[in-house]
């Protein structure tokens, strides 16, 4: 859905690709196609939200036969949910964000989730200057989060690292993936754009 988010901006046409992309088998797709019908059927996401919850949390977590441990339900209810909030948040950064977080569960990874993929679709336009320049304060910062990535918690990592070193790595591992698939890059009215292959088999 990332992936598709650079290129398409209707987000039940990335769901939909989704939906193409998974096996089958097993209760994600079933899951991800039931959200996709409830989405269209029920005006009202909390409708869906109900339905998601009593089949793919509930009836899971009660009845151990059909084959997910009560342990590793999580995840299949959560996605859901994500998904769920990408739908009906239509697009829009901070109804998307709104809807992951009210949803619950383990809406924080929920939450950036969603709301990275419409900040992906969109661009950081999209995304409010409080989040990204500070809190109300007297001083604001000049780059997003004060161009660090502040690490408390991670073993071997450093405890500050500026994040356009980490775009940096990004952007090197990516346009490697481009070479290495057959895509060039190529600079047009003073602009660098990426001619991707879309021939891979």
């Amino acid at each position: 859905m990332y992936s598709a988010a650079f290129f398409e901006k209707d987000v039940e046409k990335i769901v939909a690709l989704a939906l193409k992309s998974i096996p089958q088998e097993g209760p994600f797709y079933e899951g991800l196609t039931d959200v996709i019908k409830w989405h269209k059927e029920n005006k009202d996401w909390e409708k869906s939200w109900q339905l998601i919850v009593d089949k793919y949390r509930l009836r899971y977590l009660n009845n151990k036969s059909l084959g997910v441990p009560a342990e590793g339900i999580a995840g299949l209810h959560n996605s859901l949910l994500t998904i769920s909030a990408i739908l009906y948040g239509q697009g829009d950064f901070m109804s998307t964000l709104n809807l992951a977080v009210r949803s619950g569960f383990d809406n924080d990874c929920n939450a950036a989730t969603a709301a990275g993929l419409i900040a992906t679709m969109n661009g950081i336009s999209c995304i409010p200057d409080y989040f990204l320049l500070g809190m109300p304060n007297p001083k604001k910062w000049e780059k997003p989060f004060n161009n660090q990535y502040v690490n408390f918690t991670r073993d071997n990592l450093p405890l500050v690292t500026r994040m356009d070193d980490i775009i940096d790595r990004i952007l090197a591992v990516t346009e490697k993936a481009i070479w290495d698939n057959g895509s060039r890059k190529i600079v047009k009215d003073g602009e660098i754009l990426y001619v991707i292959n879309t021939d891979i088999k």
